[in-house]
């Protein structure tokens, strides 16, 4: 739940010339409203698409969108519809700073957890969660 925040965090889109980007590459391409209507249908008259570079054509940049869209082929853009692309880059900077406030927050969390440690007096381990019992053996 508080991972894709910080996930997200971790990267940024720094806007580059499309005849820069290469096969592999992950990056943000965002088509002219007008070129909408030219889009797989499964893109949902999207007009920003994130993806990984397949390959790129003297007209046409084809790209694989991120997982979770609901396109699972290679889309094939005309490279007069793209308005701009954005390549995805690693900021150690924000990725730093992220593990740090996650740190904080789980350690926040661990600190704010009250009473005492279920106590197996040398039995079997029969409290996993304060409050809560689940018996091993009969």
């Amino acid at each position: 739940m508080f991972s894709l925040p910080f996930a997200s965090a971790c990267f940024t889109y720094t806007e580059v010339g499309i005849e820069s980007v290469t096969p592999g590459q992950s990056v943000r391409v965002r088509v002219y409203e007008q070129a909408v209507d030219r889009l797989p249908a499964e893109l949902e008259r999207r007009t920003q698409v994130e993806g990984t570079v397949v390959d790129r054509e003297s007209s046409r940049l084809n790209l694989l969108p991120e997982l979770g869209s609901p396109v699972t082929e290679p889309v094939s853009l005309a490279i007069g519809d793209i308005e701009t692309v954005s390549r995805r880059e690693l900021n150690r900077t924000r990725t730093w700073l992220a593990v740090a406030v996650g740190a904080a927050l789980g350690t926040g969390l661990l600190l704010s957890i009250e009473g005492e440690p279920a106590s197996t007096n040398g039995g079997p381990i029969t409290e996993f969660m304060l409050g809560w019992t689940l018996p091993l053996s009969r």
